[in-house]
């Protein structure tokens, strides 16, 4: 095996695990815990998605089509995990579905 064949067989499975980290993350929900009630009642799970994972769930196609709040960019941008800041372009459209999003809500 050549080094050439090496290095591109490396990013294969670099590439196979970001696509793995990445459906982990958007498949996963959070599902609040339930409290115990006094009085013999259970409160129902609630099943909370942060606008974090919705943005990115969003973003998975390569581009954001739904609109959200401005801190949510933001919030998205600051969390991104490093695979995606480094292997993909999720920080650069994020960062341009902000700019347009700031833009429409100077407009309004």
């Amino acid at each position: 095996m050549g080094i050439r064949h090496a290095a591109w067989a490396a990013v294969g499975v670099v590439g196979a695990g970001i696509v793995a980290a990445i459906a982990f993350l958007l498949g996963s929900g959070s599902t609040a815990p339930q409290p115990a009630g006094g009085s013999g009642t259970r409160a129902q799970a609630v099943n909370h998605v942060s606008c974090t994972d919705r943005l990115l769930k969003d973003w998975n196609d390569g581009r954001i089509d739904g609109t959200y709040r401005l801190d949510c960019y933001r919030k998205a941008i600051k969390e991104l995990p490093l695979d995606l800041v480094v292997y993909s372009s999720a920080e650069e459209d994020i960062r341009q579905a902000l700019s347009e999003r700031i833009v429409q809500a100077t407009r309004r």
